[in-house]
Order: structure tokens, then sequence, then C-alpha cells
């Protein structure tokens, strides 16, 4: 998404927020939804500055009106976490992130949907980038893969992203066997409408090639990411 989208998204949330503002209040559903929608925009378009004003006051407005255990008030807690692993506060991240997968299996929450997806796949970055607990990581990222998969289908570009962050996981854990059989397959499997973050697809798998001493097939894949960008 463009900068001009994002801007025309803010406009339209924002007019959104202050109409739910006006006429139903700031404890209602439709306004709590409407300011959480505009830290997501200022998340995804990387105002990590005005996402994290956003985003924190959401958060408390949910626990204030909401409740700690509310579904909504955990929804909100996986934008939180997002913010978190931006701003690189990893172990913050797992604190929370480990919380709301607590309260959202106590809860018996459905499993089957992209907020579980997320608490999972933030969880896995989170442990993957802090604590080096590449274990850990691996778990939380195969079972939001599954997730995925099972919700969206195996040719969406989710399910793509997920398994490239599955194979970085599986790099850093020192099994580059297995990193290199997930991205030759996400590779092999490409199409149109599974297209993903192939870019960073073709430079793991190079990387994963070079370390195995088949230079000729890293600067093989190398050569076909070129072509691929064309």
């Amino acid at each position: 998404m463009q900068q001009n989208d994002y801007k025309n998204s803010y406009i339209k949330a924002n007019q959104a927020y202050q109409i739910s503002l006006k006429y139903v209040g700031e404890s209602n559903l439709l306004t709590l939804c409407s300011i959480q929608q505009i830290g997501r925009i200022y998340l995804f378009s990387g105002d990590i500055v005005k996402a994290e004003n956003t985003i924190e006051q959401t958060y408390k407005m949910f626990q204030k009106y909401r409740g700690e255990n509310d579904e909504y008030t955990l929804d909100e807690s996986t934008d939180y976490t997002s913010l978190l692993i931006q701003k690189r506060d990893y172990q913050k991240a797992i604190e929370i992130g480990e919380m709301v997968l607590e309260k959202w299996n106590q809860k018996n929450l459905s499993k089957d949907n992209q907020t579980y997806a997320l608490i999972l796949s933030n969880l896995g970055m989170a442990y993957n980038k802090q604590t080096y607990n590449y274990k850990k990581a691996i778990e939380y990222y195969e079972k939001s893969l599954e997730v995925k998969k099972k919700i969206l289908g195996e040719n969406s570009p989710f399910v793509v992203n997920a398994k490239i962050d599955l194979a970085h996981a599986y790099d850093w854990a020192d099994n580059k066997p297995k990193a290199t059989e997930i991205l030759e397959s996400v590779i092999q499997n490409n199409n149109e409408e599974s297209n993903g973050d192939l870019e960073r697809a073709y430079i793991n798998l190079s990387v994963c090639y070079s370390a195995a001493d088949k230079y000729d097939k890293a600067l093989a894949i190398l050569k076909k990411s070129g072509k691929h960008r064309t």
C-alpha cells in the first residue's frame, strides 16, 4: 500500500471515529473499533510514534470499557504486541503475548481466526529475535502456519509469508536442510495468487545453499530472484 493510500485510509477511519464518538460515545464498541483501525493504519504505514500513542491509548480504552478478559481487548492486545515488536521490545512482547494466549485458551475462544494466528506468529517472531529460543519460535510459527492454511488456504500470500518466517527460524536454529526444504517448496509452488514475499525466500534460500557450499545453486537462485523482480 502506498503512502497516499494510508493517508486516505486514515482520513476515512478518523471520520468514522469522530462520528462514533459524537453520536454513541467513547465507550461504545463502534468507537473503540474505529480508533483501533486508526492505530493499525499508523502501524502498517510505519509511523511508529503515532502508532504507539494511538495503540497504547486504545489498549487502555478497551481494558477500561470492555475488561481485561474480553475478546475484543485480547484482539487489541495483538496490535500492542505487534507494536512492541516494531519497537524491538521483544521481552515485553513475549510477556503480553503469552498472557493473551493463556486467556484466549482459558476462554475457549475460536482458534480458527486471524487474531489467534497473529498471537502465535508474534510470539514466534519475539522468541526468535529476543531470547534466541528457536525451539519456541518454531513451535509458534508452525502453529500459526497451520491456522492460516486452514482459514486462508494454501495459496494465500499470508500462508507463503508464514512459511518463509518458519524457514527463517529453522535457519537460525542451524537446521538449514529443513529451511532449504521449506524455501524450495515455496518457490517451486509459487503462482500469481500466492505471491507473498518471494524476494525474501530467494535471498534466504541462496544463504542456505552458500552455507552448504552449493555456490552454483546459490548463484542460480539469485539470478532467478532478479528475473522475479522484473
